[in-house]
């Protein structure tokens, strides 16, 4: 695999002192005792790779990471454990906010309201998606014809825009409302719990 990876990424393989200092406290071997072949084939690592120390785990194997690669191990366990430490500790995301507005109108009725959400709130992100002759959430309400969803880091933003979106349509024709914390996967889920 790390062959491989350092052929992707055109760089050539070095011998990593590190490493090899850790074998040789795995192993329990002198402090600069020669290891043999098989032992300095594992040092091997992409020459622009850095070992990424586990923060409060300093005694841990390191973790091998190679531009926006990381190795890792191919045994489960090990695997499994190097994932949550990567996503605990090595990656940095953003989360986002979330709204969908559920409307009883075809997406053309609103456009105009639409439009004008858009440019009033440059940080948030719309989508909208009409679903043609609707379908029926059986709680007695207009069918659902249009989607619109509003996405952004910036809660505040997406409540704004929210807010300026439902102020600027009808309340007969908005169905639903639902801001979630960080994915359309909870604002999604907000819907179909609404359905059950």
């Amino acid at each position: 695999t790390i062959k491989a990876v350092a052929s992707a990424m055109n760089q050539k393989l070095i011998s990593s002192e590190e490493i090899a200092n850790k074998i040789r406290i795995e192993l329990n071997l002198a402090e600069n005792e020669d290891l043999n072949s098989a032992q300095e084939k594992l040092t091997m690592i992409p020459e622009n790779a850095i070992l990424r120390a586990i923060p409060g785990k300093e005694e841990a194997w390191p973790i091998l990471q190679c531009e926006n690669i990381f190795i890792l191990p191919g045994v489960p366990k090990f695997f499994e454990s190097k994932v949550k430490d990567i996503a605990k500790h090595f990656i940095k995301g953003n989360s986002a906010t979330v709204a969908k507005l559920v409307l009883s109108a075809d997406e053309f009725e609103i456009v105009s309201q639409l439009n004008r959400a858009v440019a009033d709130h440059p940080t948030v992100q719309f989508g909208s998606y009409p679903f043609g002759e609707g379908f029926d959430l059986g709680r007695g309400e207009g069918l659902p014809k249009t989607i619109i969803t509003l996405e952004s880091n910036l809660a505040d933003d997406v409540e704004a825009a929210a807010k300026t979106l439902k102020d600027s349509i009808q309340p007969e024709l908005i169905v639903d409302c639902v801001i979630g914390s960080d994915s359309l996967l909870d604002a999604n889920q907000g819907i179909i719990n609404g359905i059950k």
